[in-house]
């Protein structure tokens, strides 16, 4: 709970690790991400083993303006995980609609991933209430079970 980073990457399969060790068996773990760092997907393990020793739900948390990018012209986009910088015209409708389908796309397959592993999946927006929607996922876990 101290915890500082040294680095500005995500690194979920370091942060599950470290859940694996410090949290007691059976609790009830939320992992909140936005899931967006391609290159940090090597974590299937430790989320099995937090599967099978935890009650494990993971949340995506997203703005919808990452699906729906808006007509404004040029824009700077930074990753503030490297610092990478990319120019993008937004003026270009193929543009925002293959950026739209790569969003789509990606989580898709976060979807498809957590419920091949056996864990509860949920999508939560910005700026729309989210208590309706974990009621709801309460609620069809406790069907299930």
């Amino acid at each position: 709970l101290t915890f500082k980073p040294a680095s500005q990457k995500t690194n979920l399969k370091k942060i599950l690790a470290d859940a694996l060790q410090r949290i007691p068996r059976n609790s009830v773990v939320f992992l909140l991400s936005d899931f967006i760092n391609p290159s940090d997907i090597d974590y299937d393990h430790e989320l099995k083993v937090l599967r099978k020793t935890q009650d494990f739900i993971a949340l995506s948390v997203r703005d919808p303006r990452e699906f729906q990018l808006p007509n404004i012209g040029f824009v700077e986009l930074v990753n503030p995980e490297t610092g990478a910088k990319e120019l993008l015209n937004l003026n270009r409708k193929h543009t925002r609609a293959l950026f739209k389908h790569s969003q789509e796309k990606h989580l898709q397959i976060l979807k498809d991933r957590f419920k091949s592993l056996g864990i509860d999946f949920l999508e939560l927006y910005t700026g729309k209430p989210y208590i309706n929607t974990l009621l709801q996922l309460f609620l069809t876990r406790e069907r299930r079970n």
